[in-house]
Protein backbone atom coordinates (compact mmCIF):
# COMPACT_ATOMS: atom_id res chain seq x y z
CA UNK A 1 0.00 0.00 0.00
CA UNK A 2 1.37 3.16 -0.70
CA UNK A 3 1.93 6.15 1.86
CA UNK A 4 -0.61 8.79 1.13
CA UNK A 5 0.61 12.05 2.82
CA UNK A 6 -1.53 14.51 4.91
CA UNK A 7 -2.93 17.69 3.24
CA UNK A 8 -4.50 20.72 5.18
CA UNK A 9 -8.26 20.72 2.96
CA UNK A 10 -10.93 23.35 2.70
CA UNK A 11 -14.24 21.42 2.27
CA UNK A 12 -17.06 23.29 0.52
CA UNK A 13 -20.83 22.25 0.10
CA UNK A 14 -22.63 24.03 -2.27
CA UNK A 15 -26.63 23.75 -1.92
CA UNK A 16 -29.33 24.92 -3.22
CA UNK A 17 -31.76 26.05 -1.30
CA UNK A 18 -35.18 25.05 -1.23
CA UNK A 19 -34.73 23.22 -4.16
CA UNK A 20 -37.64 20.32 -3.75
CA UNK A 21 -39.79 23.54 -2.88
CA UNK A 22 -38.99 24.99 -5.95
CA UNK A 23 -39.49 21.70 -8.15
CA UNK A 24 -42.78 21.29 -6.72
CA UNK A 25 -43.55 24.67 -7.19
CA UNK A 26 -42.91 24.38 -10.87
CA UNK A 27 -44.69 21.04 -11.79
CA UNK A 28 -45.81 22.14 -14.78
CA UNK A 29 -42.80 23.45 -16.33
CA UNK A 30 -40.58 21.01 -14.74
CA UNK A 31 -37.95 20.50 -17.66
CA UNK A 32 -37.76 24.15 -17.10
CA UNK A 33 -36.78 24.13 -14.13
CA UNK A 34 -34.64 21.35 -14.17
CA UNK A 35 -32.53 23.30 -16.80
CA UNK A 36 -32.41 26.43 -14.20
CA UNK A 37 -31.19 24.17 -11.58
CA UNK A 38 -28.74 22.59 -14.25
CA UNK A 39 -27.67 25.84 -14.98
CA UNK A 40 -26.73 27.27 -11.70
CA UNK A 41 -24.80 23.83 -10.73
CA UNK A 42 -23.00 23.78 -14.01
CA UNK A 43 -21.76 27.57 -13.85
CA UNK A 44 -20.35 26.75 -10.16
CA UNK A 45 -18.44 23.97 -11.47
CA UNK A 46 -17.49 25.53 -14.06
CA UNK A 47 -15.79 28.07 -12.13
CA UNK A 48 -14.61 26.21 -9.69
CA UNK A 49 -11.82 24.59 -11.47
CA UNK A 50 -9.73 27.23 -10.96
CA UNK A 51 -9.89 27.18 -7.01
CA UNK A 52 -11.66 24.42 -5.90
CA UNK A 53 -11.95 20.70 -7.12
CA UNK A 54 -15.13 18.82 -7.64
CA UNK A 55 -15.27 15.81 -5.28
CA UNK A 56 -18.88 15.15 -6.16
CA UNK A 57 -22.29 16.38 -7.88
CA UNK A 58 -25.43 14.88 -6.35
CA UNK A 59 -28.81 16.08 -7.02
CA UNK A 60 -28.85 19.78 -6.05
CA UNK A 61 -25.36 19.76 -4.06
CA UNK A 62 -22.08 20.00 -5.28
CA UNK A 63 -19.04 19.08 -2.75
CA UNK A 64 -15.80 20.38 -3.27
CA UNK A 65 -12.25 20.64 -1.42
CA UNK A 66 -9.12 22.97 -2.11
CA UNK A 67 -6.02 22.17 -0.96
CA UNK A 68 -3.83 25.03 0.87
CA UNK A 69 -1.47 26.79 -1.64
CA UNK A 70 1.97 25.16 -1.40
CA UNK A 71 4.03 27.12 0.66
CA UNK A 72 1.02 29.11 2.24
CA UNK A 73 1.66 29.44 5.78
CA UNK A 74 -2.32 30.22 6.49
CA UNK A 75 -5.32 29.89 4.31
CA UNK A 76 -5.49 34.04 3.48
CA UNK A 77 -4.95 33.08 -0.10
CA UNK A 78 -6.89 30.04 -0.56
CA UNK A 79 -9.83 31.75 1.62
CA UNK A 80 -9.87 34.63 -0.55
CA UNK A 81 -10.08 32.55 -3.92
CA UNK A 82 -13.23 30.81 -2.54
CA UNK A 83 -14.67 33.81 -1.26
CA UNK A 84 -14.47 35.48 -5.03
CA UNK A 85 -15.56 32.12 -6.86
CA UNK A 86 -18.98 32.05 -4.51
CA UNK A 87 -19.28 35.70 -5.49
CA UNK A 88 -18.92 34.44 -9.12
CA UNK A 89 -21.17 32.19 -8.74
CA UNK A 90 -23.70 34.43 -7.17
CA UNK A 91 -23.20 36.66 -9.62
CA UNK A 92 -23.35 34.32 -12.85
CA UNK A 93 -26.73 33.28 -11.48
CA UNK A 94 -28.43 36.95 -10.86
CA UNK A 95 -27.53 37.65 -14.55
CA UNK A 96 -29.30 34.28 -15.85
CA UNK A 97 -32.22 34.82 -13.61
CA UNK A 98 -32.80 38.12 -15.02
Amino acid sequence: MQDVAERAAILVIADINGYTKFMLSHRKSLVHSQMIISDLLNSGVKSADTVLEVAKLEGDAVFLFAFKKDGEMSWDATGSDISAWTTRVFDEFNRNAA
